[in-house]
């Protein structure tokens, strides 16, 4: 749903697993009034497992249509297909999940345009040191 909110522009797999690393705790980035997968005090710690883990979803994404892959100065970046499009269109707006996801990915769409992987992760960073300062509480 990342690759949804962004239709217009490709992606690296760095820069999805931000995005969606903010969506999943929005409350400490300002765009949610609660973290979409709850209070977790080592949920900083997730950010290199998640980046594997969106590495193996590109790659699934790549093999049944759902994304395209290109290449660019920076390197390989991905975009939704059509095909995953209308699977996303497919989930509907029933699931309470799908929604609050996918408008959270609008929001940091909008809150973080134009800034560079290494501002997005200068950021939470920042953010996980207050959070450690702050006995695991999100600043």
């Amino acid at each position: 749903m990342v690759l949804e909110a962004h239709d217009d522009e490709a992606l690296s797999v760095d820069m999805i697993t931000l995005i969606d690393f903010i969506c999943a705790y929005g409350q400490a980035f300002g765009i949610a009034s609660d973290n979409l997968h709850g209070d977790n005090e080592f949920s900083f710690c997730e950010l290199s497992a998640r980046r594997d883990m969106t590495g193996k979803a590109i790659k699934e994404l790549l093999l049944k249509g759902l994304a395209h892959m290109g290449r660019e100065c920076q390197g390989l970046h991905y975009k939704i297909s059509c095909k995953g499009q209308a699977l996303c269109t497919s989930l509907g707006n029933d699931n309470e999940y799908v929604t609050e996801y996918r408008a959270l990915a609008r929001t940091a769409k909008k809150q973080f345009v134009g800034q560079s992987e290494l501002d997005i992760l200068a950021l939470i960073y920042h953010q996980a040191k207050s959070t450690i300062k702050t006995g695991g509480q999100h600043a």
